[in-house]
């Protein structure tokens, strides 16, 4: 009776088709932070999700389809779709279709039937001119004749994003261009040089306004060009035919900027809700105010660049700036002053919106000069996951700690937001510009206790210096008193700067695995997962030893869920 039941399930969930194919389409590659487009996975992540598929695909008859579906959902190329139509031929290097492939009303059913049922299937497509990821070389000839057998029906019907990067004005991907584009897009992201050529402001970007009417994402990138482009002329004309919601424009190294730009923007978007802006005025000039009517009155998200070193970029006019929720400091240079970025923080103070602040660089930023961050503003996020922290003599392995204090406490004031994710970099220099000592153990437990409603951190420490105090890892697991709240940290991010390479002296222990799970358990109770922090680093002879630990961690975490209780391991005397 109870098989017959189970088997009356399963036959039930495999029944309904749209559950199967909602689950299969969670292992297809993600969307962007800002929904605009799609994430690039490297080719490491695209094998293990088309695997995962595949295999599905061979588990039951009911499993296949859904499963081949979701496989086809995102294609990085349009090669393997274009070569299962059978009137693709290959002369002289070119590729031509050959014959006739009208059936009716829908086009290539008797020469291209699979074609047809897998272009249906499409939702997001890659397209870029390098790499692996070429699309196949079609001819002139190819082209037309896709257009004519096409008869105004688009070659993906149900494409929702499209990614299109940097091909040459002239190329496969152009031609490809009118072809793919669908009332059905809702999200487009454009990347490279390809942003600055009159090709694209004359002819693919007026081509999206007309064949894309749906478009409500649309991202723009282009980071090499550093010649004037008149994008800014074309640009706002274009978009007031789009009702887009999200929009991303990232030209940072092209300071030709018009100063009216931003108020014929904010008029062409009433209903854009998130904005991206990376450009800039020439010299980085003050860029003029604009006057009237409110503009972007649904706008709640909006993140700002600044690549005028510490201080705030003047190209951004007042109402944008007092607007922002996260503003992002592009650094060229080292930062060895303590109140380098006093000025800015000031402004960034009456701006009761802001609840990001990023430092993107590759060189040395002094400590104390990031402490009135966390003073003075009422942050959610701080990010500094590259370049270096310069550490004041004495001081080495306590930043985490004054972070964390000037963050939770040391004020008065009621907060709006508290800090949810401190992000830092993995290398720390001292004054003499020499690697200093980094965080012990013990300020993991500073954390615990005094980061409040802290959810995510990435920090390096020292795993073989459990405490400044003479503190071990045992003597902090028997005086850990839990906080009244308990900590709110899911996500730990370390790098483990333990040194290596000096025989087996700083080889971990056995003890120490069990302890530091036990002590991580007892003071992280919500800590979902611990994982390593990328960069550039040489120790990383300890990353399998934190692996160790976080799977000892999760089973300690497992037992104390269901209630049972975990005795400390005890080696038997005699």
């Amino acid at each position: 009776m109870t098989e017959s039941k189970a088997s009356c399930r399963n036959a039930l969930f495999l029944a309904h088709r749209d559950v199967l194919v909602y689950v299969f389409s969670l292992f297809a590659p993600p969307r962007s932070r800002n929904g605009s487009a799609l994430i690039e996975t490297n080719e490491c992540s695209a094998l293990n999700w088309k695997k995962d598929l595949c295999n599905f695909m061979l588990v039951c008859k009911a499993w296949s389809d859904p499963a081949l579906n979701a496989l086809w959902s995102h294609l990085d190329n349009l090669a393997p779709l274009l070569k299962l139509h059978s009137s693709l031929r290959e002369i002289d290097g070119s590729y031509f279709f050959l014959g006739s492939s009208s059936a009716g009303d829908v086009p290539g059913l008797n020469a291209g039937a699979k074609f047809n049922r897998y272009a249906r299937a499409v939702r997001s497509l890659s397209l870029t001119a390098e790499g692996s990821k070429k699309t196949l070389p079609i001819s002139l000839a190819g082209m037309a004749w896709l257009g004519q057998e096409l008869k105004g029906v688009p070659l993906l019907p149900g494409l929702r994003r499209l990614y299109f990067s940097d091909p040459n004005s002239d190329s496969v991907h152009m031609g490809l261009l009118a072809l793919i584009l669908s009332p059905t897009i809702e999200a487009i992201a454009f990347n490279g040089t390809f942003l600055s050529a009159n090709t694209f402001h004359a002819y693919a970007l007026p081509l999206v306004g007309r064949a894309a009417p749906t478009l409500r994402n649309l991202s723009l990138h282009d980071e090499k060009t550093a010649v004037p482009t008149s994008i800014w002329n074309s640009l706002p004309a274009v978009l007031s035919n789009l009702q887009l919601q999200t929009l991303s424009i990232r030209f940072p190294n092209n300071p030709a900027l018009e100063a009216k730009f931003f108020g014929v923007l904010g008029k062409s978007l009433p209903n854009l809700t998130t904005l991206t802006l990376d450009v800039h005025t020439p010299s980085h000039g003050p860029s003029a105010e604009a006057l009237g009517q409110e503009l972007l009155p649904h706008l709640k998200t909006l993140h700002l660049v600044n690549r005028s070193e510490c201080s705030i970029c003047q190209c951004y006019p007042r109402f944008l700036l007092q607007r922002a929720t996260s503003i992002t400091f592009h650094l060229s240079a080292n930062v060895p002053g303590s109140n380098a970025f006093g000025p800015s923080i000031e402004t960034l103070s009456t701006i009761h919106s802001l609840r990001e602040v990023e430092i993107s660089t590759v060189y040395t930023v002094n400590r104390l000069s990031l402490v009135p961050f966390f003073q003075s503003l009422d942050l959610e996020s701080f990010k500094m996951g590259s370049g270096s922290i310069r550490i004041e003599n004495g001081h080495a392995g306590l930043e985490i700690r004054d972070f964390i204090e000037a963050a939770y406490g040391g004020t008065d004031r009621k907060r709006k937001w508290h800090l949810r994710e401190l992000a830092t970099p993995t290398l720390r220099y001292n004054s003499a510009n020499h690697l200093t000592n980094y965080a012990p153990i013990s300020a993991l437990v500073h954390i615990a206790q005094h980061g409040k409603g802290l959810e995510r951190i990435s920090l390096p420490i020292n795993s073989i210096m459990p405490g400044t105090n003479q503190e071990t890892l045992k003597s902090m697991i028997e005086s850990w008193k839990a906080p009244a709240i308990p900590s709110t940290l899911r996500q730990l991010n370390i790098a483990d700067m333990r040194p290596c390479g000096q025989g087996r002296s700083n080889d971990f222990k056995p003890g120490e695995y069990r302890e530091l799970s036990r002590l991580l358990d007892m003071i992280f109770p919500d800590l979902e997962t611990i994982t390593v922090m990328k960069g550039p680093r040489k120790e990383r002879c300890w990353d399998e030893d934190w692996e160790l630990i976080e799977e000892s961690r999760l089973m300690r975490k497992a037992l104390r869920i269901s209630g049972k209780r975990v005795e400390p391991y005890v080696i038997a005397e005699g």
